[in-house]
C-alpha cells in the first residue's frame, strides 16, 4: 500500500509531548505508526488494522525499521480491541469517502471507506480507549469536519488544535488536522499552505516534514 500525504501530514502535525502509550486506527502499512515511533523514543506505540494484509505489511515494515521495539500491529477492529491499558494519544487516519464511486480494488475499499468503521463509531472507541488527559490526533476532508465533530462532542471530546490544510495559495482548504482532548479549551486554528504558485513544496511543508522526506 503506497504511502499518501494525508499519512505524513498527520504523523508529522500531531502532538506527541508526553504521550507513552499510542495508538494507531487503522494504520494500514504502518507508517503512521513509525512516524510517532520516531517522534516519541519513549513511547509504546500499538497499531491496529481490520485486515490482515495490511497488518501483515505494518509488522514487516516494523521489523525492518529502527524503532522495531517501540510498535506492536494487532489485527483486530477498533470495536473489538480490549487493551489492558487506556492511551494518552490516539491517532487516525479514518476511512472517509462514504459517498463517492468506490474504486474496484477491495484493499483500497476498505481502506478509504467507512464500511467497517464509521465516524461515530471512532469517536465511541476514542471516549472508552482516551486518557483523561489525553489527545485525539486525525486528518479527514475539510467537509467531514463538522460531522466529525458532531460525533466527538456526543462522546465528550472536544476539538482542541485544528490545521486546515491548502493545497495552493488561494485554494480553499481540502483538509483539517484537528486534535480533540476530554478538557473543552480555546481551540488554535492555523493553517498550513502545502505547495508554493510553481508547485513546488513551501517551506512551511518542508519544515514540517523535513524528517521524512530525502530532498
Amino acid at each position: 500500500m503506497k504511502v499518501g500525504t494525508d499519512a505524513v501530514l498527520l504523523g508529522a502535525w500531531t502532538n506527541v509531548e508526553g504521550a507513552t502509550r499510542i495508538l494507531d486506527v487503522g494504520t494500514g502499512c504502518g507508517v503512521v505508526a513509525l512516524m510517532l515511533a520516531q517522534r516519541a523514543l519513549h513511547a509504546q506505540v500499538d497499531a491496529i488494522d481490520n485486515d490482515a494484509a495490511s497488518c501483515f505489511e505494518a509488522n514487516y515494515n516494523a521489523t525492518q525499521s529502527p524503532w522495531a521495539p517501540l510498535v506492536v500491529v494487532h489485527h483486530s477492529t477498533i470495536q473489538a480491541f480490549s487493551p489492558s491499558t487506556v492511551y494518552d494519544l490516539i491517532v487516525s487516519n479514518p476511512p472517509y469517502f462514504r459517498n463517492s464511486l468506490k474504486p474496484p480494488s477491495a484493499e483500497r475499499t476498505l481502506a478509504r471507506h467507512a464500511i467497517t468503521l464509521t465516524l461515530p463509531e471512532l469517536m465511541t472507541a476514542c471516549h472508552r480507549l482516551l486518557s483523561p488527559h489525553g489527545r485525539v490526533s486525525l486528518i479527514l476532508p475539510e467537509d467531514s469536519a463538522i460531522e466529525l465533530l458532531t460525533a466527538a462532542e456526543a462522546n465528550q471530546l472536544y476539538m482542541q488544535a485544528q490545521c486546515r490544510v491548502v493545497i495552493k495559495p488561494g485554494q480553499p482548504a481540502k483538509r483539517s488536522l484537528l486534535q480533540l482532548g476530554r478538557q473543552a479549551v480555546p481551540v488554535t486554528t492555523t493553517e498550513l499552505v502545502m505547495l508554493n504558485t510553481d508547485g513546488t513544496r513551501s517551506e512551511a511543508y518542508r519544515q514540517l516534514t523535513a524528517a521524512y522526506y530525502l530532498d
